[in-house]
């Protein structure tokens, strides 16, 4: 698990990089949810089928992983993936979404970016919770739906920069 946190760590450098150079972070988000989805599907996947963890039969009940190298680059991966967007959310879209043109005359960055955070800690709260009640097999599923609902509602945001890239061509 702390690989994936290491992938978080670079995902959150890295997409706020490539944020700061396009100016486009909803886009950028989108592209690394919709990645996400389908690596976190062949992780699942590599880990119930190909390489499945077992318990060392001896008395030591360390892990067995017979494809080590593979779980640790699959999990930084979906570090960066899952968590570079996580950041991005967290700060420049806020940023975007309190700083609209309908908002025009309020001050609503700061309680934009309480809202989007304080909805995250309920996502916090509720996630291991929900986990810990759920049958292991549907872990992997609910993370990925938790992104692709991510991805619905990031969707108007994506669309604009979408329409940004447009009109830069014309």
């Amino acid at each position: 698990a702390n690989f994936f946190e290491y992938g978080g760590i670079a995902g959150g450098i890295l997409a706020g990089f490539i944020t700061d150079k396009t100016g486009m972070s909803a886009l950028v988000c989108g592209f690394c949810l919709m990645l996400a989805v389908p690596l976190m599907l062949i992780y699942e996947t590599m880990v119930r089928d190909w390489c499945p963890l077992s318990v060392n039969s001896s008395s030591d009940g360390f892990i067995i992983d017979s494809c080590y190298g593979w779980n640790i680059f699959l999990l930084i991966c979906v570090g960066i993936l899952v968590s570079g967007p996580y950041a991005l959310i967290t700060s420049a879209i806020s940023a975007d979404l309190g700083t609209q043109e309908s908002l025009k005359g309020s001050k609503a960055l700061a309680t934009v970016s309480a809202i989007i955070n304080g909805t995250g800690s309920i996502g916090g709260a509720l996630g291991p919770f929900t986990a810990g009640q759920l049958p292991a097999k549907f872990l992997f599923p609910m993370v990925m739906i938790s992104d692709a609902i991510a991805l619905i509602f990031l969707a108007r945001l994506i669309k604009q920069d979408i329409q940004k890239i447009r009109s830069r061509k014309n």
